[in-house]
């Protein structure tokens, strides 16, 4: 017998195998045992042979062809896909069928059927190419496996025949534990070589698994190598197949439904299937394909839920035509898929539902499109409007709700678990990395907030011109179930809210994270108005439930406070009423409640709102939370009135008790009285601590105790001044007329040609006509620029000539030696400098045809002398002394208190430093031509040696 061999050369001419065995064979069903003359047979067979190596089989299928003696090989194609289970100890041998039309072989293993492509290579110029350059493309092949764990195997199998003209070959296959399975084969395209080179790609493999893969199907549909590919052609498949899916592109997706909740069903399906697979694998994929995933997952989610809300919606139609109907035909072809040419469809509404899931977030910026504005309270509401509004805020929270639902429910699944979440476990993108969801688009945020706007003031405007006796029910129906859904649209708005503004602060921008902050702002404060609302139309409970979620303490009280008082107007009879008393404990248990969860947040603005509304004794009441009073008061200065009481009936701390009221005297009492009174009894507070079990520290105490009786002292200096200028102010009609008159009679000599010092003594007049606390360097300004005035009472002689001598007790009183000794020193030198410029020295000086008595008495008579002579007294008085600064020391100084000018406009500020300089240039004048630095050394030794005389 001859052999020939006409095999292409696609074949692995190294492999070199132990041993070879003919499997099965099977002729080919176009064979005849008879040539054309009718000499002798001939025969067309279709071989599988295995070959052996190393005890593993490799598998061929041979075109064998016999005619008569002479046996010719022709195409050689290996069976790559090898099964590796064997399950029955190899009792099972491979079979080979090639059923009409003989396109297709099925090679039968025991746990799976490859199904080999034996279509042959067609004569063609770019074949003939093919064949002179190199190994062919191999010809195409599949592999059925059954699942490993159903414990499926082959026991028989055969060709199906037909009498009619079989186009696709089928193949029957007997399975254990399974039953009678057929398997046919369609007809693949032919490349433009003549190859049957169809390939399979990873898609294709992924939406077998997405589509085909479920409970019950005994084939193992994730075996393939195609599925095992690099990450990056794995996610370009997934990404590509959801698209599909989502743009009802796939040819697994129909697009002519009968119902439309199904075809979305089996969107969603595969989605999560798809999800499924991607999980369970552990594939890596990018951290913007999941949120890509995600968010195609949330649009048809959310495309199910409207259109179930508008089957609802046609359902209780009573008007004709739908809102979405309307919005989607004004919305024309720019924002949704416009009908082919050669489709009859007249459905707009189906038709958007089938087509433009993809973009079905369109729908919340045109949600109120059509919809009068319920911004005016005075619109009549209608059947019509009320309608529109419902509608309106069903599909908008069939499609947020829907979308927020799947993104919680399944963050997981596509890996964005670990997403930082916002409040009620939200997972938050990073937006660093990915581009802007479609839910943190601002116009969608806006157009949400107008929508739950419309719909608390079509229910209050309801409320205000409903007549109960012959009030529309349909409206009222409808009104119900906007109500209904308002405590829903609040969360979905929030979500809304958070989503944007974590968008906005994930960028670069500045701008954009301005942007951030500001809507931080108005969402806050338009929340809490929209909570109010809520409660004003009959939803307290639900407003106070929302307020805690939000956890808006603001709110949150106010609405405590609407309930408190709505149980009062309940119950007039008020306390001893057993159903008033009953409510009032359950709103304390609330209210106690919230001390317990949100500790501190609540409980300073429950603190506040009680103080404002009057009643400031409540938290000296409210014993089972002083540590939650304490700390509020503590940390707010300017509740020291009531700290102060706290803590000595609180907490029994007369220390904190003494602070507080000091701090409170110094830095925030405006009534001079009121201050005086708070000193006094600071400064028993801080006594009383000496009967504390506590060591105490003496030295501090007396310093303490000391700092009380200089403020109190400096305080009775002002209360000294203020009955100075006492007398030439009675009679005034009211104050503004008080602090006119002081300004006439002690306002004008001095600083007559000094504007900006005027300015500031009428102001600091004014603060002592008003009784308010002036500040040390404020008194200093005032005794050292009011005009001289004769004594009009008893007790005027305190101030009389003393005005220079008290400016200095209350700067040597004050803290600001202390605090700030560099502006105490400034002060001091402007005290000097207009202490000795209050007289004419060169009138003075001249001394011609006077007598030294005469001469003396003049000078003593001066304020200069009176001044020095006052500190005599003083018990810093060597202090005093020993920092004298003379007249030539303080004319080179550079004089400006800068706590003084900065009271004042920059403008003010420029003529003050002029006044400055006048008062400046006089006293150089007084050194020059009137021996002022001699006259000073003078007086200062006289004063020292003769204090009897002075």
């Amino acid at each position: 017998m001859g052999v020939s061999s006409n095999t292409d050369r696609g074949g692995k001419g190294d492999y070199h195998p132990d041993s070879y065995q003919l499997v099965d064979f099977t002729f080919r069903e176009d064979s005849s045992s008879v040539d054309l003359e009718g000499n002798e047979d001939r025969y067309s067979l279709w071989v599988l042979l295995s070959a052996t190596r190393q005890r593993s089989n490799c598998y061929w299928v041979v075109e064998v062809d016999i005619h008569g003696s002479q046996v010719t090989v022709g195409r050689i194609s290996s069976v790559t896909p090898r099964p590796t289970v064997t399950r029955r100890d190899n009792l099972w041998t491979p079979r080979i069928h090639v059923p009409k039309p003989g396109h297709t072989g099925f090679i039968i293993f025991e746990c799976g059927i490859v199904l080999l492509s034996l279509v042959p290579l067609r004569e063609s110029p770019s074949s003939q190419l093919l064949l002179d350059g190199g190994p062919i493309p191999t010809p195409f092949q599949d592999y059925i496996k059954f699942r490993d764990e159903n414990d499926h195997a082959i026991l028989g199998c055969g060709v199906e025949r037909s009498q009619f003209d079989q186009k696709s070959p089928s193949c029957l296959i007997m399975v254990q534990n399974l039953g009678l399975i057929r398997i046919s084969v369609r007809a693949r395209p032919i490349s433009r070589t003549g190859v049957d080179e169809g390939r399979i790609t990873v898609k294709s493999r992924l939406e077998q698994v997405v589509f085909y893969d479920i409970k019950g199907n005994p084939l193992d549909l994730t075996c393939y190598e195609e599925l095992c590919m690099s990450p990056s052609a794995l996610e370009d498949a997934a990404l590509q197949i959801s698209s599909d899916i989502l743009r009802s592109n796939s040819k697994f997706v129909p697009a002519t439904v009968a119902s439309l909740d199904e075809q979305m069903k089996l969107r969603s399906t595969a989605l999560c299937a798809l999800a499924t697979y991607l999980s369970k694998q552990h594939f890596q994929l990018s951290y913007p394909a999941r949120w890509t995933l995600l968010s195609h997952a949330e649009k048809v989610a959310a495309h199910r839920a409207v259109w179930k809300a508008q089957e609802n919606i046609c359902r209780n139609s009573e008007i004709g035509g739908t809102h979405l109907e309307y919005i989607l035909g004004q919305m024309g072809e720019r924002f949704r898929t416009k009908f082919p040419s050669s489709n009859r469809e007249e459905d707009l509404v189906r038709h958007w539902f089938i087509h433009d899931t993809w973009r079905m977030d369109y729908i919340v910026p045109w949600i109120l499109h059509g919809i009068r504005d319920m911004s005016n309270n005075g619109t009549r509401l209608d059947r019509q409007l009320v309608w529109q509004i419902l509608q309106a805020s069903e599909l908008s929270l069939a499609a947020l709700g829907a979308t927020f639902q799947l993104r919680e429910e399944h963050a997981k699944l596509y890996g964005l678990g670990d997403c930082y979440p916002g409040i009620n476990g939200l997972p938050m993108p990073k937006y660093s990395l990915i581009s802007a969801l479609w839910t943190a688009d601002k116009v969608n945020y806006v157009e949400s907030e107008r929508l739950l706007d419309a719909e608390l003031n079509v229910c209050l405007q309801w409320l205000k011109q409903k007549d109960p006796g012959s009030s529309d029910q349909t409206v009222s129906s409808m009104i119900q179930r906007i109500k209904k859904n308002i405590p829903k649209a609040f969360r979905v708005l929030w979500k809304l809210y958070m989503e944007r503004v974590n968008w906005c602060i994930s960028q670069a921008s500045v701008e954009e994270q301005d942007a951030g902050k500001e809507l931080q702002k108005c969402y806050i404060v338009h929340r809490k108005t929209h909570l109010y609302k809520m409660a004003a139309m009959g939803l307290l409970e639900e407003s106070i439930e929302l307020a805690e979620n939000f956890e808006d303490m603001d709110a949150l009280v106010e609405l405590i406070v609407e309930m408190e008082n709505r149980i009062g107007d309940r119950h007039p009879a008020g306390a001893g009423d057993p159903a008033y008393d009953g409510e009032m404990e359950a709103c304390q248990l609330r209210i106690d409640k919230y001390f317990e969860r949100f500790g501190e947040a609540w409980a300073n603005p429950f603190y506040t709102r009680q103080i404002l509304a009057g009643y400031p004794e409540m938290l000296v009441l409210m014993s089972p939370y002083q540590e939650h009073i304490t700390r509020f008061l503590h940390q707010r200065p300017g509740y020291a009135k009531l700290s102060w009481m706290n803590d000595v009936l609180g907490e029994k701390d007369y220390g904190s008790a003494s602070k507080s009221l000091c701090n409170f005297a110094t830095s925030y009492e405006s009534n001079l009285w009121s201050k005086q009174v708070e000193l006094a009894i600071g400064k028993l507070c801080r006594l009383a601590t000496l009967e504390s079990s506590e060591k105490q520290d003496l030295t501090s105490l007396q310093e303490d105790i000391k700092r009380f009786d200089d403020l109190s002292e400096l305080s009775r200096i002002q209360e000294m001044l203020y009955g100075h200028i006492a007398p030439a102010i009675h009679g005034a009609i009211d104050q503004s007329a008080e602090v006119q008159l002081a300004n006439e009679q002690f306002g004008k000599v001095i600083v007559h040609s000094k504007p900006a010092l005027r300015e500031a003594l009428h102001r600091n007049l004014a603060k002592l006509v008003a009784k308010c606390p002036m500040e040390p360097d404020e008194l200093v300004d005032t005794l050292t620029l009011i005009d001289p005035a004769p004594s009009m009472k008893d007790g005027d002689e305190d101030i009389i000539g003393h005005e220079f001598s008290l400016a200095l007790k209350a700067l040597s009183l004050s803290d600001l030696s202390r605090q700030d000794p560099e502006y105490c020193n400034v002060l001091e030198k402007l005290l000097w400098r207009r202490c000795m410029i209050r007289d004419d020295w060169d009138i003075i000086n001249r001394t011609k045809q006077k007598g030294d008595k005469e001469v003396e008495d003049v000078i003593r008579s001066t304020v200069l002398f009176r001044t020095l002579s006052d500190i005599k007294d003083f018990e810093n008085e060597s202090e005093l002394f020993c920092k004298l600064h003379t007249p030539v020391d303080i004319a080179n100084s550079n004089i400006l208190p800068q706590g003084l000018a900065s009271r004042l406009l920059p403008e003010e500020q420029a003529r003050l430093l002029e006044d400055f300089d006048e008062e400046a240039k006089l006293l150089r004048s007084y050194i020059e031509r009137g021996r002022l630095d001699d006259w000073f050394t003078w007086i200062v030794g006289a004063v020292r040696s003769n204090p009897e005389e002075t």
